[in-house]
């Protein structure tokens, strides 16, 4: 399958997602674009673990990938990554404002408690985050830097819950 779709990657190594474009792929692989921080290509080693995600019409389509090797493209011959497909996750889009994938360190606060969290989605009406805690409240105040290192603090509520792992939550939240 041939294409070329905007995406964006979020690896543990990095506080933000990065820019890439999944140039084609597979039920096994997908090709990508090598994504590039502050100018520099990023690099990674054999077998390292990392995600992708993009949004298309009422989806999110997310791939847990593993890097396997530098290839050179069929098309024009540039380097591009081949990984391989570990796990898909296809998940509906509820939200009617566009999504922007990231990955921000952040805090939640309510009368009760302060937990720390990851957020890994935004848009303009409400953002999903991770805890690795369950979170008590459903009105909290929540604190993170953004990309910029803004730092932000937004008020809502918790729509919905799901429970993960045994040690992960995830909770959208709709900003007030």
């Amino acid at each position: 399958m041939e294409y070329s779709i905007d995406a964006e990657l979020i690896s543990k190594r990095f506080d933000s997602a990065l820019k890439t474009r999944i140039i084609s792929g597979n039920n096994k692989h997908l090709i990508i674009s090598i994504p590039e921080r502050n100018g520099e290509k990023i690099t990674f080693v054999q077998e390292e673990e990392f995600k992708i995600s993009y949004y298309h019409g009422e989806f999110v389509y997310a791939f847990s990938l593993v890097f396997h090797d530098v290839i050179k493209s069929e098309e024009d011959g540039v380097d591009v990554y081949e990984c391989i497909i570990d796990e898909v996750l296809i998940d509906n889009n509820y939200r009617k404002d566009k999504r922007e994938i990231v990955h921000f360190k952040g805090l939640i606060m309510n009368a009760k408690e302060i937990v720390y969290a990851t957020i890994l989605d935004i848009s303009s009406s409400g953002l999903k985050f991770e805890t690795e805690v369950a979170v008590d409240k459903r009105k909290i105040e929540l604190h993170y830097a953004d990309a910029n290192n803004q730092t932000m603090k937004v008020r809502g509520k918790i729509v919905w819950t799901k429970k993960i792992s045994e040690k992960k939550y995830q909770y959208g939240f709709k900003l007030k």
